[in-house]
């Protein structure tokens, strides 16, 4: 399957989203209502659904930004 076809929880999708916006871990914990661990657990899976092994959260983000263009082009 291709990693830009990959299908993120919306648990998933609202990280991304938070993380788009410039939030750290801990503002999206805060915001979600969840432990900064659990940010981590959701940015691996992240990682994993898009074969990407690295911690970079520029990536995180880009992958946002890109969702964000595609839901406007519906």
């Amino acid at each position: 399957m291709s990693k830009w076809l990959t299908t993120l929880s919306i648990k998933e999708e609202e990280v991304l989203n938070l993380t788009a916006k410039g939030m750290t871990a801990r503002q999206i914990a805060d915001a979600m209502g969840i432990r900064r661990r659990t940010v981590y657990f959701h940015y691996q899976n992240i990682y994993d659904k898009f074969q990407y092994h690295g911690e970079d959260r520029r990536v995180v983000r880009a992958v946002s930004e890109w969702m964000n263009i595609r839901k406007g082009l519906k």
